[in-house]
């Protein structure tokens, strides 16, 4: 559902985006932004009060409000990357799987003869910080012939990402708390793929794996739509893809049974991963769109994986036509792509400039998650004015964004897309891997890119506007955020007349507390 644009979104507006923003508001780009509740007088003294945070000698003070903020939702969030590794720890003591203490490695199904209880783990008071430092990026320390910042954030998936697919009951419960607690409403969280797997056994599957490879590579752009065409419909009429996809679906759809309330809601992406020969890829996004096809708690499918990986480059623009031709073969199921999150220290000048351009023209993503490489193209203006015109949001991580590409503050394009008016949402991507939460993204955002309340605020109804729920369910939370802004301002207008009238040597109302974890460790940029 369309809500009144223009003019409330520019009342808010610091001079400068409206300048950029104005002029690409046809009828037809009006998705490129959203709207937000004019400000009343006490959304004013809440400004005021925001400003007056952003200067306190007490960070405290600044860290309360963040927290205390609605949120809206968080549309860039992996599971298996959000739950803390000392969770991960106490579920696999309560499901009695064991831990190799030499490697970190949880036990599978194939037994570890060197494996030893969680309990017995734990008895080296040692030991649990040195699982942190592989299972998340706390304490990590670049030394010469060592893991890159890049490969040691996508190397910790290896020690819980299959673990984390058994825990989706106790999961979803334990997200949905911490969302209530930090005033988000929705979230979009990037589960996992479907398990349907190509046979690998036996010199007749792999000689399959290989020519089917070869295919993939060698068709001419007329004969790839007939290649994929084929495969998935060898794919598709198998009882191996009938039974993953179904089980899949019906794994989650019991997992998520009692996840909505009134406070809040989740759905999911499912995906592929790219980081692997085109086959195996391609197996996956077809698993996922049938997946997606089948239950509206998949609102989308994805692509994840270390994007400047060998095969991930080399197989890029391939990867684009499979989503291209899936896309019309399952139409209606959304697309959001991780793109753009490679820079010039980490790839070669020809991987630069068009991975986002491909991934929105080509494969028709709805969402571009990180977005970092937007500036290389050779028309970046032209590409976020087709971002504006075509609504499509960035979706920002700016702690995993400094970690893993060591790109921050000015260096970060966010100040770009700003004053271009190319439409964001503020997201916490790998939450328990890089020890941040949602309070401390926006806590960067206030403190690092100076942005004012109004671009926070529409930061936060951004995220409910660019969601893949349905126009009702987007309707219905953009009238709760309505109402919970302006609660949230009638409280903020009563602390900042608390706060005027008390002596300026101690500005901080008695009650109040520091937000958020107390004992959250942030792997990058700690209380900068």
């Amino acid at each position: 559902m369309k809500r009144a644009l223009l003019p409330v979104l520019l009342l808010a507006l610091p001079w400068a985006a409206q300048a950029q923003i104005a002029p690409a508001l046809s009828p037809d780009s009006q998705a490129a932004v959203t709207s937000i509740a004019p400000l009343t007088s006490q959304g004013s003294s809440t400004a005021e009060l925001y400003s007056a945070l952003r200067g306190s000698d007490d960070p405290d003070e600044l860290k309360r409000f963040l927290k205390d903020m609605p949120k809206g939702a968080d549309l860039h969030h992996h599971y298996s990357g959000s739950i803390y590794a000392e969770t991960y720890l106490e579920w696999a003591k309560e499901m009695e799987v064991k831990i190799n203490p030499e490697t970190f490695m949880l036990e599978g199904w194939k037994k570890d003869p060197d494996a030893i209880t969680i309990e017995a783990f734990l008895q080296d008071p040692d030991n649990l910080d040195k699982l942190l430092r592989v299972w998340s990026v706390k304490g990590y320390e670049q030394v010469a012939g060592g893991s890159t910042p890049d490969k040691a954030f996508f190397d910790t998936f290896i020690y819980f990402g299959g673990f984390a697919t058994k825990t989706y009951d106790k999961g979803f419960d334990l997200l949905r708390e911490r969302a209530i607690d930090n005033n988000v409403l929705y979230i979009e969280s990037l589960l996992s793929g479907v398990p349907f797997y190509l046979p690998r056994r036996g010199s007749k599957a792999l000689a399959k794996l290989k020519a089917q490879n070869e295919a993939l590579w060698n068709a001419t752009p007329a004969e790839l739509p007939t290649v994929l065409a084929e495969m998935a419909e060898e794919w598709e009429q198998s009882k191996s893809f009938e039974k993953a996809v179904s089980g899949f679906v019906e794994d989650l759809e019991e997992a998520h049974q009692g996840v909505d309330t009134d406070q809040f809601s989740m759905r999911y992406h499912s995906y592929a991963i790219r980081e692997k020969d085109p086959v195996q890829v391609y197996s996956g996004l077809v698993a996922a769109f049938a997946a997606a096809k089948r239950s509206e708690l998949i609102v989308a499918v994805n692509l994840v994986g270390l994007e400047n990986g060998e095969k991930a480059l080399r197989d890029y623009s391939l990867h684009m036509q499979m989503l291209k031709f899936l896309g019309e073969r399952y139409p209606g199921v959304n697309v959001a792509l991780h793109a753009g999150e490679i820079t010039p220290e980490l790839v070669s000048p020809d991987d630069l400039g068009f991975h986002v351009r491909e991934a929105i023209e080509v494969a028709g993503a709805k969402r571009i998650g990180h977005g970092i490489d937007v500036p290389s193209d050779a028309d970046a203006a032209g590409l976020m004015q087709l971002m504006i015109e075509r609504g499509i949001p960035v979706e920002i991580n700016l702690t995993s964004n400094e970690f893993i590409l060591g790109v921050a503050g000015d260096a970060h394009p966010y100040a770009q897309f700003a004053e271009a008016g190319v439409p964001m949402v503020l997201s916490t991507d790998d939450q328990a891997v890089v020890r941040n939460d949602i309070n401390y993204e926006y806590h960067l955002l206030a403190t690092r890119h100076e942005a004012d309340y109004a671009r926070l605020k529409q930061l936060v109804y951004n995220s409910i506007h660019f969601s893949f729920l349905d126009d009702a369910t987007k309707q219905r939370l953009l009238s709760d955020l309505d109402a919970r802004f302006a609660s949230f301002e009638e409280a903020m207008a009563e602390w900042a007349e608390t706060r005027l009238a008390q002596d300026p040597a101690d500005p901080k109302p008695a009650d109040s507390k520091p937000a958020g974890p107390e004992t959250l460790d942030v792997g990058v940029g700690a209380g900068q």
